[in-house]
């Protein structure tokens, strides 16, 4: 306790002390608040162009994938999600109808009034987009149009927020950047994490909250000889997802023929003769 608080009359100490600690403990439950994301009934769903009632935009956050919003998302149009206050986001799952955008962007904002952009893609090739990104704080959330797109319109079955705490974990992988940054060519990795053989590294992917996966597809910034991805659930062995035995190209589609529910993800790659096997991107 610094000496200047020691000097305090009695009584001043037994008033102050007692709001700091208030003040901590109120700090810490704040904290704790941030990380998980308000009740889906507290969610509001907005968008910037008109839709008709069977495609409003509320039908986007409501749990119910066999309902959808549709909308224009030429140049500045967007769907938005409030979640009625501010919380750390990880990422968002996009479940999108045949009617997809190739390119967008997903933005965040505190206020409503001031928007950064958390995640950006030109080639995205719709179904279900799992789309991560490092953690920001925000009570609004936007799928908002490419600035130079073709789009006419688009139909999203559910768009869903992810707290901070529901995005993957990546262990294995040693990075200057935020792991998190590797799903959108933000950042690249060196996978580092020993495999079960001389020669092999080994990268780890959990997920806090199981989901369906078909697999990775993952863009490499080294030479490297061959890659094996597998997957388990919360329990149970580990089963093959899809393995790439060759060396060639820049990239590895490790994609099974039908979506698994797991709860990790595990990588992994035998290096080539004097190099490391590093990603530049994830998928």
């Amino acid at each position: 306790m610094p000496r200047r608080v020691l000097l305090l009359p009695f009584f001043a100490s037994v008033t102050v002390w007692p709001a700091v600690v208030l003040g901590m403990l109120a700090g810490a439950v704040a904290n704790a608040h941030d990380q998980t994301l308000p009740p889906r009934a507290q969610w509001r769903a907005s968008s910037s162009s008109g839709a008709q009632p069977a495609m409003e935009p509320a039908l986007a956050i409501d749990g119910d994938e066999s309902t959808k919003w549709g909308g224009a998302f030429s140049p500045g149009q967007w769907l938005q999600v409030d979640l009625s206050r501010t919380a750390t986001i990880g990422g968002v799952l996009i479940h999108w109808d045949s009617a997809f955008a190739a390119a967008y962007l997903i933005r965040s904002s505190e206020d409503g009034q001031h928007w950064q952009t958390a995640y950006e893609t030109a080639d995205s090739q719709g179904g279900r987009d799992y789309v991560l990104f490092p953690a920001v704080r925000a009570r609004y959330l936007r799928l908002v149009s490419a600035p130079r797109t073709t789009d006419w319109g688009v139909s999203v079955f559910e768009f869903e927020p992810l707290a901070a705490s529901e995005s993957p974990r990546i262990t294995g992988l040693q990075t200057s950047a935020d792991p998190a940054a590797l799903w959108s060519a933000a950042a690249s990795g060196t996978i580092v994490g020993p495999g079960p053989r001389a020669g092999t590294r080994e990268l780890h992917v959990t997920l806090p909250r199981a989901l369906p996966v078909s697999g990775l597809e993952v863009f490499w910034a080294s030479a490297r000889r061959d890659a094996r991805l597998e997957g388990r659930g919360v329990s149970g062995p580990w089963r093959l997802l899809a393995d790439d035995p060759g060396s060639l190209g820049d990239s590895s589609f490790l994609a099974a023929r039908e979506p698994r529910t797991v709860s990790e993800l595990r990588l992994r790659v035998r290096a080539a003769p004097g190099h490391l096997p590093a990603i530049r991107r994830r998928r």
